[in-house]
Formats: structure tokens, C-alpha cells, sequence
């Protein structure tokens, strides 16, 4: 029986790898149960099961950073992942480290092989896992984005979005600096596509149709929808309705000011009608209602640039 098993797998590799050994399968849950069996001796109860897949109960916290995870394997992941930097399986094609050999296979196959297996029965897009498609389509179709910024009111799909959206805007934070041209990033990944796209024009993302290389994804598919497919993405549509149509959709109720994007619309009703002013000055306690105004206040008043004029 173990060895048919074996067999089978052998012919078949399915999504879900385990970081130890070379078995894999195709959900979650038995990737728990075969960790759990193989690798630390325990019988998975049901209990287990219904704790971590149904309820999604985490009770491995993380005492640096507040993370938390269904099981203990997963919490050791993390703490040499994220806080000793131990990502001991390399990327043969560009270099990037991964703490397990699961997260490799699944950079290989999207980034280099272009594989989306998850695809949107609403529109085109694609996804590499369950969890994204799930996330575009609660944000995206049915408008559902339960992570609320409580300084600004921006609502966000994933709690990693509300995080890294209140530690670059409202608090300023963007630790990662880069050696060459002192541009600072919120986080390590934003870093290192800036070095490797414009330092070191590394362009990892082929054309299929032209062989055009890009450095980033997003690139690419802005390539293939404008020259291949023939469609344009939102920002050249947006152009094009304010500079060539002068169509500017979205009007205030208040006071009948138009603008072409929503967000803009929003932002005017924000600062000008509700008088919110959410990006407050750390020196002087004086609030602005959007960040670049902090931050020429912050330059001018505070760095002694005071303006002559």
C-alpha cells in the first residue's frame, strides 16, 4: 500500500510541499496531518483538524512581532524566515531565497513559468493560490474589505495591506534604504525590485509573443494587454478621459466639483466638507489632510527651508 502511495506521488506533484521531505499534497490539511504523523510522531485528531482548518484557531504567537500560526512548525518558519533572515533555499534563475522548499517551487512556477492556476469565473485574472483568489474576489466583485484604517478610513481586503498601508503613510516608516540612490521603501521586497529594475536592469519577465523583457510582472501585463491584446488598463484610461475627453465622471454631491477618479472625489469630500485632517506633524502637533502637505510643512518649518518668497 505504501509503496503504491509513494508511486503515486512520485507521478503526480501537488501545491501543498512539505518543508522537510519531498512528499506533497493537495491541501493544507493534509500537509498538517502528514507533519504531524511523520515528522513529530502525533496522531491527528479531529479536534486538530476542526481547530486549524474550520475555526482557524492560531494559538503559536510570536513574542517579536505579534504573528501567529496553527502550528508550532509553522511559528519556527517564521522565526527564521522573518527575524534571523534563514531562507536557505535558493532560486537558481534570480537569485531570491525562500525559507521552505514549497515557497520556492511556488516563486519558480509563477514568476519564471507564469503558472495561475486559480482562475476568476467573473473575469480574467489569475491566481496562484486559493487565498488570493478568494481575496480578489470578496474585494473586488462583492466589495468586501473588512480591514478599516482608523486613522484615515481606508479600508483594505488583507490585514498585511491595513499594516503596511499605517506603517509608509501615516507613520512615515520606510526603514529600507537603498545604497545607491538614498531612496527609502516600507519594506525589503519594494527595496529589492527597485535595485534590481533600475540599478541593475535585471529583467526577469519574457514576453511569450515579442521576447520583450521586464523587470517586474506588472510591467509585462501592461505590455500584453496594450500591445498584444489591445486593451488598456485603467491608469491610461483615466488619462485619456481627463487630458483628451476632459471627462471627469464622479461628482461631489456638495458642492458639484468634478474629478476622474473616485478616490480623488473622496479625498476632496474628506478634507474640504469634513474638515479631516488625519497626518499629524510629530514636532508641532499641526494636522494636514494629506501627507504631502505634512511633509512640506515638515520641510519647510521644521528642516529650516523656510520659503523667501
Amino acid at each position: 500500500m505504501n509503496k503504491r502511495i509513494d508511486a503515486m506521488h512520485k507521478e503526480k506533484k501537488f501545491p501543498h510541499l512539505c518543508s522537510i521531505c519531498d512528499y506533497s499534497c493537495a491541501t493544507k490539511a493534509n500537509l498538517l496531518n502528514h507533519m504531524n504523523v511523520v515528522h513529530k510522531g502525533k496522531k491527528y485528531t479531529m479536534k486538530m483538524h476542526i481547530d486549524a482548518v474550520h475555526e482557524k484557531k492560531k494559538p503559536y504567537k510570536c513574542s517579536i512581532c505579534g504573528y501567529s500560526s496553527t502550528t508550532r512548525t509553522s511559528m519556527k518558519i517564521h522565526i527564521h524566515a522573518v527575524h534571523e533572515g534563514k531562507k536557505p533555499h535558493k532560486c537558481s534563475i534570480c537569485d531570491l531565497r525562500f525559507a521552505i522548499k514549497s515557497a520556492l517551487k511556488r516563486h519558480f512556477d509563477t514568476v519564471h513559468e507564469g503558472k495561475k492556476l486559480h482562475k476568476c469565473s467573473i473575469c480574467d485574472y489569475s491566481f496562484i493560490t486559493k487565498t488570493s483568489l478568494k481575496i480578489h474576489i470578496d474585494s473586488v466583485h462583492e466589495g468586501k474589505k473588512p480591514n478599516r484604517c482608523s486613522i484615515c478610513d481606508r479600508r483594505f481586503a488583507r490585514k498585511e495591506q491595513l499594516n503596511r498601508h499605517v506603517t509608509s503613510v501615516h507613520e512615515g516608516k520606510k526603514p529600507n534604504r537603498c545604497s545607491i540612490c538614498d531612496r527609502s521603501f516600507a519594506l525589503k521586497d519594494q527595496l529589492k525590485k527597485h535595485v534590481n529594475s533600475l540599478h541593475e536592469e535585471k529583467k526577469y519577465h519574457k514576453c511569450s509573443i515579442c521576447d520583450l523583457s521586464f523587470s517586474r510582472t506588472d510591467q509585462l501585463k501592461r505590455h500584453l494587454n496594450l500591445v498584444h491584446e489591445g486593451k488598456m488598463h485603467n491608469g491610461l484610461k483615466l488619462v485619456i478621459l481627463k487630458v483628451h475627453e476632459g471627462k471627469k465622471p464622479n461628482r461631489c454631491s456638495i458642492c458639484d466639483q468634478s474629478f476622474t477618479r473616485k478616490d480623488t472625489m473622496k479625498r476632496h469630500v474628506d478634507s474640504v466638507h469634513e474638515g479631516k485632517k488625519c497626518h499629524k506633524c510629530s514636532i508641532c502637533d499641526r494636522s494636514f489632510a494629506r501627507k504631502a502637505h505634512l511633509d512640506v510643512h515638515v520641510n519647510l518649518i521644521h528642516d529650516g527651508k523656510m520659503h523667501n518668497g
